[in-house]
């Protein structure tokens, strides 16, 4: 006799019972919902079997460690002024990463163009610093990490390229259980704020993401990807990322950018003298802005390869998060901070 339903207890989610959005696509054909988007070098790696792998110099040192880990050959490339790839040594048979950085780079048509000239190779667009609605490189690899933008706790939303057999895939054969990590996450939504639970969630990122397997995304996460209302989300964060371009100066590389339809960057750029006291100012008054990447100061991790550029990325530029408003009070906090102001 087949097993007989359990009665009692509580009611339990189903897909069926969560409002389905679907905005990513991850129930759909062409995409891959894996557990960080780390992964995805590892899927796009066992499946084409690259000769070499190319990865900007300016990137997550996460993405670094797990291109160290496949034991594949490894070069590094520079960044020119925009965020434009130097990909002159892209050959056939390569595997080449080129970061949208920040969500912003993509919308700079000189960047489209170097991503265009390097068809030559397979490509992967690390997409993860913007949360995007449209399939933008249908001849590309792309991935999404969209736990950076939405309450989630894992999460790497693989686009694949048009002419990829999703049959050809090197999945992952395990699947992630998000609920060993979603303390900090619970509070925040019974508390209705973040203020206890941010420093869980920093500690989140540093230690427990670190041990996320390689693996498929968990049920949990696919269902609240496939309910949330991704598309409201990205208005809300175009809405205040245009806000704060009327009311503070915009970083000076970002100024004849338009944002484009169905997409948002990680946040808003904006030059201060030093990246590292501006934050922890601004912290003080309950700003968490973001900073990339700090660890690359740091000789293990490639900081000492990085060109002028790059490096005013790192030790200049802070990122003002798009999840809240910012009130008149902290709008100026950001002004003294930009201008050097003590108060």
């Amino acid at each position: 006799m087949p097993p007989v339903n359990e009665l009692g207890g509580y009611a339990l989610f189903t897909a069926g019972a969560w409002p389905h959005h679907d905005h990513l696509g991850v129930g759909g054909p062409g995409v891959v919902a894996l557990s960080l988007a780390r992964h995805a070098l590892r899927l796009a790696h066992d499946t084409l079997r690259p000769r070499r792998l190319l990865l900007p110099h300016y990137t997550c040192h996460s993405m670094k460690a797990a291109a160290a880990r496949l034991g594949a050959e490894v070069q590094y490339y520079h960044l020119g002024e925009g965020f434009i790839p130097d990909l002159g040594g892209v050959q056939a048979g390569d595997l080449c990463v080129v970061n949208n950085h920040f969500g912003l780079a993509a919308l700079d048509a000189a960047w489209q163009h170097a991503l265009a000239s390097a068809s030559v190779a397979q490509r992967l667009v690390d997409n993860t610093q913007s949360l995007d609605l449209e399939r933008r490189w249908p001849d590309c690899w792309s991935v999404q990490s969209p736990r950076k933008f939405l309450p989630v706790t894992d999460g790497g939303i693989v686009v694949l390229p048009e002419d990829q057999p999703e049959s050809a895939l090197r999945l992952p054969e395990a699947t992630d259980q998000s609920w060993q990590r979603m303390g900090w996450l619970f509070r925040a939504i019974d508390e209705g704020t973040r203020s206890t639970s941010y420093a869980e969630y920093l500690a989140y990122r540093r230690d427990q993401v670190q041990n996320i397997p390689d693996a498929l995304a968990s049920p949990t996460t696919r269902q609240l990807l496939q309910a949330l209302d991704v598309a409201g989300v990205i208005r809300q964060r175009q809405a205040r990322f245009e806000d704060l371009r009327h009311r503070l100066p915009l970083h000076p590389s970002c100024q004849h950018l338009k944002l484009a339809a169905g997409s948002s960057p990680i946040g808003f750029p904006v030059q201060v003298a030093d990246a590292a006291q501006a934050q922890v100012r601004l912290a003080q008054h309950r700003i968490f802005a973001i900073r990339y990447w700090p660890e690359q100061a740091h000789g293990d991790q490639g900081g000492d390869e990085l060109n002028a550029f790059e490096r005013s990325w790192r030790d200049q530029t802070l990122f003002l998060p798009l999840d809240g408003d910012c009130d008149e009070v902290q709008l100026q906090q950001v002004h003294d901070v930009i201008s050097g102001a003590q108060r």
